[in-house]
């Protein structure tokens, strides 16, 4: 028989009770409640990567000329995550060249702001300002992001603008008129350590005394 939601059975030995969102077994004359289990609160919150701190790696950037010629560079690359709350963060990267060619193109630091989502896919970046001009072109354009991957272990980032560029002879002599495309990449993947904030100078206990001494005692004139 079934009354107001609750089944006996009055000769068993096991007796379940049924009441909303509770379940209630007694056996052998014990009752013992069974609550549903709530996700705990870190379960819930989105753990994004952690990359504040310091960064070495590489980059480069491929120049795509107006009359069908393209031309590589590869740069070293380092960035200085300097904040980041959440999926949003911010600093500086820098793309330097290591050769006669590579120091006329690598369009060396810029600041910057980027997004990412939980599972490390950076959703925009924004540079302060255009890259720097280098012997090799002048950007037209501010950097506009194109794709971006993060984790704790690094992140890179690619980034497209248009630029005024000699051709890839690099002569000196040529003046800036191929209105061309560059891709531009970097990419960290070697923590250098921590944000570094200046520190004060420590002596060791006793060394500003013996300077002090040699210098009172050092005749005068």
């Amino acid at each position: 028989m079934v009354t107001s939601g609750i089944a006996r059975r009055r000769n068993g030995i096991v007796v379940g009770f049924l009441l909303p969102g509770v379940v209630l077994i007694a056996g052998c004359g014990s009752v013992t409640p069974v609550s549903p289990t709530a996700p705990s609160p870190a379960a819930v919150a989105a753990q994004f990567p952690s990359i504040v701190g310091e960064w070495g790696g590489g980059g480069g950037l491929t120049i795509h000329y107006p009359d069908g010629r393209v031309s590589s560079y590869g740069c070293d690359g380092g960035a200085s995550v300097r904040t980041q709350t959440g999926g949003a963060f911010s600093g500086s990267g820098a793309l330097l060249g290591h050769s006669l060619s590579t120091d006329k193109q690598c369009p060396n630091s810029f600041a910057f702001t980027a997004t990412m989502t939980a599972d490390g896919t950076i959703t925009a970046v924004q540079l302060a300002q255009p890259f720097d001009r280098t012997p090799g072109c002048i950007a037209l354009t501010t950097a506009t992001f194109s794709s971006g991957r993060a984790s704790n272990d690094g992140f890179s980032i690619v980034m497209n603008d248009l630029a005024l560029c000699r051709g890839p002879a690099l002569d000196d002599r040529e003046p800036f008129t191929l209105q061309s495309d560059r891709s531009v990449t970097l990419s960290v993947d070697r923590r250098r350590g921590p944000v570094v904030a200046a520190l004060p100078l420590i002596l060791p206990a006793g060394l500003f005394e013996s300077l002090s001494a040699s210098q009172l005692s050092r005749p005068s004139g």
